[in-house]
């Protein structure tokens, strides 16, 4: 139900990411790797056994031919 999350370091670093448009968040990283993935997201995989068309998946937005569609992503930054 949250539309914002917020990652501090513990010494007053910051970073804050809302995603008021996307209905979805995935949060990921490689094992042993020095990073982490903060992905606002519209769709995602299709359920494990899924059998339908792309068209139906779960998140799947169809736009007509030459429509578009704009989602947004804000990130703030907060130094120590």
């Amino acid at each position: 139900a949250s539309r914002s999350v917020r990652y501090e370091d513990g010494r007053g670093a910051a970073l804050e990411i809302a995603f008021a448009d996307l209905p979805h968040l995935g949060i990921w990283t490689q094992p042993g790797a020095p990073f982490l993935c903060i992905e606002p997201w519209h769709g995602y995989a299709a359920p494990l056994g899924f059998t339908g068309e792309l068209a139906t998946k779960p998140g799947t937005i169809l736009l007509a031919p030459g429509a578009t569609r704009e989602h947004r992503m804000d990130i703030t930054a907060f130094t120590a």
